[in-house]
């Protein structure tokens, strides 16, 4: 299906076909969304996300024997571009943290809105990245300590 370029394609991944479903309705109703599939977790999910090719996979935590990261990974190797949205999130450090290694760009936890969720797509469709505030002074601390163990780039000037 082709979508405008002024209007942002989002495939929606959500095993819960109520959340799902609901999903599906309130971005619609944006005039710059336009949900190009919505499908439950399945092996072929990789290949219908491949296929759609959309600018945001909005992504239900997965409680599969496939993680979401190993998830995350296929896609961003099948489908490049495309930015990825974790929604129904906890709030540990260590898997938001591996989520932004892997490349998602947008991470909401389980209590956030249906305005949270369009906002982040939003957000992510237009290059920004977006992450609870609780969890933003993780990443300040991890890029902080990685950034202690990089080597230093001031070139010695030598004379």
């Amino acid at each position: 299906m082709s979508v405008p370029p002024s209007i942002c394609s989002v495939f929606l991944l959500a095993q819960n076909r109520l959340l799902r479903e609901a999903l599906a309705k309130i971005l619609e109703k944006r005039s710059d969304l336009k949900v190009v599939a919505a499908s439950e977790f399945s092996p072929r999910a990789i290949v219908d996300v491949a296929t759609a090719r959309p600018d945001v996979l909005l992504l239900d935590s997965l409680t599969s024997e496939l993680s979401y990261f190993d998830f995350v990974r296929q896609v961003r190797e099948c489908s490049h571009g495309t930015k990825i949205v974790l929604i129904g999130m906890d709030g540990d450090e260590a898997p938001f943290l591996q989520a932004v290694r892997e490349g998602v760009t947008g991470y909401l936890l389980k209590d956030a809105s249906a305005l949270d969720v369009v906002s982040a797509v939003r957000n992510v469709a237009h290059g920004g990245a977006v992450c609870p505030i609780k969890l933003c002074t993780s990443l300040f601390e991890y890029v902080a300590r990685q950034g202690s163990q990089l080597p230093s780039l001031h070139a010695k000037l030598s004379l």
